[in-house]
């Protein structure tokens, strides 16, 4: 993923690039030096102002948790704007930590020991409910080792392991297009393709 986005803190504002996104928050690269913890205003195109703030950061890419969840529509807003090409295959940060916690043989328990936290703050994470603090972030690194980035975007796995999606382009024929988005928003609203029906009004027959 890779959104043109906008982001203010305060009296200052810069541009950033949303890379991936969930309804409890996002991963983002800016070079503007947003500060921690503190309230910011991100405003995606085609979601609008989204309020948040900031979880923790390393060099340029910075992890940022909603103060409310995003709705599924903007979320699915969000990601068309992006051509659709993560929605089915991105995996959340939470899955990914799941992921490497099983891999490394840890319970909930033992992996909340070493980081130091709860069993339900852990649980909590994995789930995608809540974005681990600075602070536990980099324990989580630590403790499972992988990079900074791989656990935030899971970059380096996606890449060893995935196959690029096809990205959803309006050059498609017309029926593909609209089964693509009848997929998308099916994917964004956990439902099934066939529960979900196209409208369009007003077009002009050939």
């Amino acid at each position: 993923m890779n959104i043109a986005a906008s982001l203010r803190q305060g009296e200052q504002s810069g541009n950033v690039q949303v890379l991936n996104i969930s309804r409890s928050g996002l991963l983002l690269r800016t070079d503007f030096g947003p500060l921690d913890e503190q309230a910011i205003t991100i405003t995606i195109p085609n979601v609008g102002d989204i309020d948040g703030r900031i979880v923790w950061k390393s060099s340029d890419f910075v992890g940022c948790q909603f103060d409310r969840p995003l709705r599924r529509a903007d979320l699915l807003a969000a990601r068309i704007r992006n051509g659709g090409a993560d929605v089915l295959g991105t995996e959340p940060m939470g899955s990914r930590i799941k992921r490497l916690r099983e891999a490394s043989g840890l319970s909930l328990v033992a992996l909340a020991e070493r980081v130091g936290t709860s069993k339900p703050t852990v649980w909590k994470w994995e789930t995608g409910k809540m974005l681990p603090s600075r602070e536990s972030f980099l324990r989580l690194c630590e403790v499972l080792r992988v990079g900074q980035v791989e656990l935030a975007y899971g970059e380096a796995d996606r890449m060893a392991s995935q196959a690029p999606l096809p990205e959803l382009s309006l050059g498609l024929p017309f029926e593909e297009l609209v089964q693509r988005y009848r997929e998308l928003i099916a994917h964004a609203l956990e439902c099934e393709t066939d529960q979900v029906e196209i409208v369009i009004r007003n077009r002009s027959s050939d």
